[in-house]
């Protein structure tokens, strides 16, 4: 019941990029868990019910030149919504886009990406725009930015030590994962 409720909490933290809330922390495990479960399932209709719509504007950038999104997406999408359109495109397709762009819109787009998609795409762009990405990630995102981490090639995780010296964070308030990662990169 433990992992359970512990895989829960990793859930709902994961989701929201933050700690739980206090009150849920008092609540019992089978409390939380079905919290979980309620929320899961309003985050997968939700998914569900743009699904068409994010695949019908990948469709369609793919048929418009990089340059004119270039100038489109920044002024019209939001990063959250590139990042779900994203699913519908091949890392090259995605790269092809985000070069073009600013590196706080891929920073931004990034942490709503799946984080094995960010770090292709962090391999894919040119070493000067990737490591703006991920200082500027770990500055603004600094949790964010450990989920993708945790799918980077080693060269990401040295650069990134370096941005997180003298950063604070608390490690009692990382999931698993991230606290592993956070280990990996920062090195106690």
């Amino acid at each position: 019941m433990k992992n359970n409720n512990q895989n829960a909490i990793e859930f709902l933290t994961n989701l929201s990029g933050q700690p739980i809330p206090e009150a849920l922390g008092k609540l019992s495990s089978e409390d939380v868990e079905e919290v979980t479960e309620y929320i899961s399932n309003i985050v997968e209709q939700e998914d569900a019910a743009y699904a068409k719509l994010f695949e019908s504007l990948a469709m369609m950038m793919k048929y418009v030149p990089n340059f004119i999104l270039h100038q489109i997406i920044p002024r019209y999408v939001e990063p959250a919504i590139a990042a779900k359109i994203t699913r519908n495109l091949n890392t090259k397709q995605i790269v092809g886009v985000a070069s073009g762009l600013s590196v706080e819109y891929i920073s931004e787009a990034s942490i709503h990406m799946e984080d094995k998609v960010a770090a292709a795409v962090l391999d894919g762009l040119k070493r000067k725009l990737a490591s703006q990405v991920i200082e500027h990630t770990i500055k603004n995102h600094p949790v964010y930015a450990l989920d993708i981490l945790l799918h980077s090639h080693d060269r990401f995780k040295k650069e990134a030590k370096e941005h997180f010296k003298g950063f604070e964070i608390d490690p009692g308030t990382l999931s698993a994962t991230r606290l592993e990662t956070f280990k990996a990169v920062c090195v106690f």
